[in-house]
């Protein structure tokens, strides 16, 4: 697998069609299918959540498909951490081991960048079991509607 760090306006340019808006629900229309229905791939990525991110945006390829993506942001406060702002690997291609590679490359870029812990939001169940499974603790601010997980890199 392969991984390239782009910008956000690189990220939009690569989703920028209706396809493969389709292959990453969660970033591109938060799970909301009918709010797509309508518009133009360009319209759903002006609206998409994660546009508005300023972390660093990775793209996880295999053999040339986009297979996942994911953005951090280096915080410092404590202690330096890495912020996974969004994380997703593709509807099509879920279920082959994707999302093992591309959380072992997000914890190379937590090393590199000198952080102690990686931190994030979980949004859902299924989302919030994942990260446990993953070895994530569940912080001590977490409420049941705002799921905060770190785990220490």
């Amino acid at each position: 697998m392969e991984v390239e760090l782009h910008t956000t306006a690189e990220v939009k340019e690569l989703l920028s069609n209706m396809e493969i808006i389709k292959r990453f629900p969660m970033i591109c229309y938060d799970k909301e299918e009918s709010r797509i229905e309508g518009k133009t791939a360009e319209e759903i990525m002006d609206e998409a959540k994660t546009m508005k991110y300023k972390g660093e945006w990775m793209v996880f390829t295999s053999m040339g498909v986009i297979v996942g993506l994911a953005c951090a942001q280096v915080e410092e406060k404590k202690t330096r951490n890495l912020f996974l702002l969004d994380f997703e690997v593709a509807s099509d291609a879920q279920g082959n081991g994707f999302s093992n590679i591309m959380l072992d490359y997000v914890f190379k870029y937590a090393r590199k960048h000198d952080c102690q812990y990686i931190t994030l939001m979980a949004f859902d169940d299924s989302a919030f079991e994942y990260w446990k499974h993953q070895g994530f603790s569940v912080s001590t601010k977490t409420t049941p509607r705002l799921r905060l997980l770190f785990k220490k890199v």
